[in-house]
């Protein structure tokens, strides 16, 4: 986010007047959104995901957020999980609740990122990546045959 220091001056009287400097701290919007994202481990069949990024350059960054999407078998619709999975202060996560898997037809994660500041102001989305993960991905309902590709399907609230 772009923040500059302004300083100002105030009169206090009392005894005596005297002006006294006041620094103020403006936060003019979100931070940039996170770039690079990347799973480092990719195609490493049996491992949690770890995900890393690079930093981004704004010195008020107080955390990033995790979301995860979700894919029946690597095709139709991603279902992005609206509320973020994880948090860090670090450039890198790893994914406890997943295992890789390389093998065709998998269930597939998908990642990305945002990043917010102090001010709580929050990035738009990094990048996406993705990968094959081990068995049926929990608390996602699958979409009726029948359904629109415009229609994505709907997460279980846990």
């Amino acid at each position: 986010s772009s923040r500059r220091r302004h300083t100002r001056y105030i009169s206090v009287t009392g005894v005596q007047t005297c002006a006294l400097p006041i620094s103020v701290i403006v936060d003019y919007g979100p931070p940039a959104a996170p770039a690079n994202l990347v799973i480092s481990n990719a195609g490493q069949k049996g491992q949690n995901p770890q995900l890393s990024w690079d930093a981004n350059s704004e010195t008020d960054i107080q955390h990033y957020a995790i979301y995860q999407g979700y894919q029946t078998s690597g095709t139709g619709p991603i279902s992005w999980n609206s509320n973020a999975v994880g948090t860090t202060s670090n450039t890198s996560w790893t994914d406890q609740s997943f295992k890789i898997e390389t093998a065709a037809g998998a269930d597939v994660v998908h990642y990305r990122i945002t990043a917010v500041d102090d001010a709580d102001n929050e990035s738009g989305y990094s990048n996406s990546v993705s990968t094959g993960v081990e068995g049926e991905v929990p608390g996602f309902k699958r979409a009726p045959e029948s359904r629109s590709e415009e229609h994505t399907s709907e997460l279980q609230s846990h």
